[in-house]
């Protein structure tokens, strides 16, 4: 049996923090646990670059439109909903 355990599954989602007295917004990948809470992130730059084909590039832009349909995560106070 392996110590490792899996992510259940990701998707993307809108995230908050503050730098400084600013407030930005991003559209990151959260992973979940198999309790389907959010368990960790990839804050990366730009999420729509270097896709291997336009069909897969259309796929990920489609998922991250559905992102804004969910509770912004608030990355200061990790996991919980931005209010």
């Amino acid at each position: 049996m392996s110590k490792y355990k899996c992510k259940h599954h990701w998707n993307y989602r809108v995230v908050t923090k503050l730098i400084g007295e600013d407030r930005i917004f991003s559209v990151v990948e959260v992973y979940y646990n198999s309790e389907n809470k959010p368990d960790s992130y990839i804050d990366s730059k730009n999420v729509l670059n270097n896709y291997e084909s336009k069909k897969a590039l259309k796929w990920s832009y489609n998922k991250i439109k559905e992102a804004f349909n969910k509770h912004i995560l608030d990355l200061d106070n990790w996991p919980h909903n931005y209010k």
